[in-house]
């Protein structure tokens, strides 16, 4: 039996406001910019699908409305250290949000180990996000699918 960290990690999608490119949600470290560029993701919770921990990460890192998920898009296995598990798989999926802020400061309020966090989140361009840790894996796939579903949901979280 092979024991792992089941985690989450959502591209949040939009079409730019004159329709001519396919933006993603990221997010900055206020008091600990060393952390990079990153998107919404984190642990799921053992009563949660990968789609609801997805929308549950998403919502509470960035505070973004209307978020919905699309479908799943890809999971990366990687070995943890000094953890109960030997394995975390990230299950990337992307969501659709009908959030209209470019940018704004969002500050967690969670009932784990990220409450009080500060973020600044923005919508970049998926060609341009400059996301950092590997965090871009499968967003090309993902901006694919996007367009050819025309930011429509197709799957129940």
């Amino acid at each position: 039996m092979l024991l792992f960290r089941q985690r989450a990690t959502s591209y949040v999608l939009r079409r730019s406001s004159d329709g001519s490119e396919v933006e993603v949600l990221v997010f900055l470290h206020i008091d600990a910019p060393e952390a990079g560029v990153q998107v919404p993701g984190g642990g799921a919770l053992p009563h949660e699908t990968v789609g609801q921990a997805a929308i549950r990460e998403a919502f509470e890192e960035t505070g973004a409305a209307g978020l919905a998920l699309g479908e799943v898009i890809g999971n990366k296995l990687m070995p943890i250290q000094e953890s109960p598990v030997p394995y975390q798989v990230s299950t990337y999926c992307w969501l659709t949000t009908t959030e209209t802020r470019d940018s704004w400061d969002h500050f967690v309020n969670s009932h784990d180990g990220d409450h009080g966090m500060r973020f600044r989140c923005e919508f970049r361009p998926s060609t341009s996000a400059g996301l950092d840790w590997g965090f871009d894996i499968f967003l090309d796939r993902a901006v694919k699918r996007f367009k050819t579903s025309h930011g429509r949901v197709t799957c129940a979280g």
